[in-house]
C-alpha cells in the first residue's frame, strides 16, 4: 500500500516528535507500505533524525507542500483550493492510496475534503485549529465563515476519515453537536516512553510545576510557596525558569521533570476538553504521578487507563494533597503509582496506537474502492 504522510502546515521543529512517533504508528500498522513523509525541509530533516537512520531509510523523504497551510483565513480558501488540487494531482500521478495529512487548519479541510483525490483515501489528524471551538461561535463565523465552527459541521465525503487525538476530544466533540459520521479518534502517539522507572532520590521530595505551557497565576504560585515552606520540599518550574523568564531548553526541561516525583498540573480545564496535553504525555511517560486539576481529557484516562495520580477539583484542594505528600517520605505506595504511570504511558506508545490507525485506514480505503 502506497502511503504519503503530509505535513502542510509545521515547520522546522514543530510537531517533530508528534510527527515521527504518527509515522511510526503508520509503519506498525501497514508493515509491508511503502511510506513517504513529505513537508517543510527542516521539518523533514528533523522528523528524519529523531527516527534514526535505521528506520529513516525504510522511507522516501520529500520536500514538497510544506507550508501550504498559513492560518485560518478564509481569505487564504482560493489558493488553499489550488494547493488541494496540486495535492490531488500528485496522488494520481504517484498513486497513492492512502493521504495522511498531520496537521491542518479548518479550510484547508474543507478544501481537501472537496477535492478529494479520486482513488486516495484521505485522512486529516486535527490538532490546534479545535481549540477555536472554545470561542464565540458568532463572533468566529462572522471573521471565518470556514472557521472549524462551520467545517466541523459539514458532512465528511466518504473516503475521508477526520481524526482527532483522543477518545475524549471526540466525546467532548459529538456533545457539542459535531463531529458527526467519519470522524474518528486515535490516542496522540508518543515514542518517548521510559523503558524502566527511575525514580529520583530523596529527600526531599519534589515537585515539577508544569509552568509556561499552562496556567501559573498568582495565587497557584502563592500557594506552592506555602506547601513549600510548610513542609520542606522542593518546586521545581519545568517549561519556564520561574514567573516570568524565558522557556527552558528541551534538554533542561527533560532534566527537570525526570529529577522531580510528581508532577503538578493547573492547565485549563475547558480547553483541556478539546487539546491533548503533551505535559502529561511528557509526565507520566516518565513515570511522575500526577496532581492536576479535573479535566475530562486526564480524567478519561486516570479512570480507563489506570490511576496514575490525584485528580482535584480546586487549587485549595490541590494545596492539601500536596502539603500531604510533601510531608510523606517516598515508599512503596509511591512505587506503584509511578509505576502504574509508566504503564498507562505506554498505552500511547506507536505499538498501541497502530491498532486503531489500521481500522482507520481500512475502512476509508474500502470506501473508496467502492465509489
Amino acid at each position: 500500500m502506497n502511503i504519503t504522510l503530509l505535513e502542510p502546515q509545521c515547520t522546522g521543529l514543530q510537531h517533530v516528535p508528534f510527527n515521527a512517533s504518527l509515522l511510526s504508528s503508520v509503519s506498525l500498522a501497514i508493515p509491508d507500505a511503502s511510506l513517504v513523509f513529505s513537508g517543510e525541509s527542516t521539518h523533514v530533516k528533523s522528523v528524519r533524525e529523531a527516527l534514526g537512520e535505521r528506520f529513516a531509510q525504510m522511507v522516501t523523504w520529500r520536500s514538497e507542500f510544506g507550508g501550504i497551510v498559513r492560518g485560518e483565513s478564509a481569505t487564504d480558501l482560493p489558493r488553499l483550493w489550488m494547493e488541494a488540487y496540486r495535492l490531488s494531482q500528485y496522488c494520481r500521478s504517484e498513486k497513492v492510496e492512502v493521504l495522511m495529512i498531520c496537521s491542518a487548519s479548518a479550510p484547508f479541510l474543507a478544501a481537501i475534503s472537496a477535492m478529494r483525490p479520486q482513488y486516495t483515501a484521505v485522512i486529516v489528524v486535527l490538532h490546534a485549529c479545535l481549540a477555536h471551538l472554545l470561542f464565540n461561535p458568532v463572533t468566529q463565523l462572522i471573521r471565518n465563515p470556514l472557521s472549524i465552527h462551520a467545517v466541523a459541521r459539514l458532512p465528511v465525503p466518504r473516503g475521508v476519515r477526520v481524526v482527532v487525538l483522543g477518545a475524549p476530544i471526540l466525546a467532548s466533540l459529538k456533545a457539542m453537536g459535531l463531529a458527526s459520521a467519519r470522524w474518528e479518534s486515535i490516542d496522540h502517539p508518543s515514542s518517548s516512553v521510559d523503558e524502566e522507572l527511575c525514580i529520583p532520590s530523596s529527600p526531599p521530595v519534589r515537585f515539577g510545576y508544569l509552568a509556561g505551557f499552562e496556567r501559573s497565576d498568582p495565587g497557584t504560585r502563592e500557594m506552592l510557596e506555602r506547601v513549600r515552606r510548610a513542609t520542606g520540599c522542593e518546586i521545581k518550574w519545568i517549561g519556564r525558569d520561574g514567573p516570568s523568564s524565558d522557556p527552558l531548553s528541551p534538554e533542561e526541561y527533560s532534566r527537570r521533570l525526570r529529577d522531580s516525583h510528581y508532577a503538578v498540573w493547573t492547565g485549563d480545564a475547558k480547553a483541556a476538553r478539546l487539546r491533548a496535553s503533551a505535559t502529561f504525555l511528557d509526565a507520566i511517560s516518565m513515570g511522575k504521578p500526577m496532581i492536576y486539576l479535573k479535566n475530562d481529557f486526564m480524567d478519561y484516562y486516570h479512570a480507563n487507563r489506570g490511576g496514575f495520580g490525584f485528580p482535584v477539583s480546586d487549587v485549595e484542594e490541590m494545596e492539601k494533597v500536596l502539603l500531604r505528600l510533601g510531608g510523606t517520605p517516598i515508599d512503596d505506595s509511591y512505587r506503584h503509582l509511578a509505576k502504574t504511570a509508566l504503564t498507562v504511558s505506554r498505552s500511547f506508545s506507536p505499538v498501541a496506537v497502530s491498532s486503531s490507525l489500521r481500522s482507520i485506514i481500512f475502512a476509508a480505503r474500502e470506501e473508496v474502492k467502492k465509489l
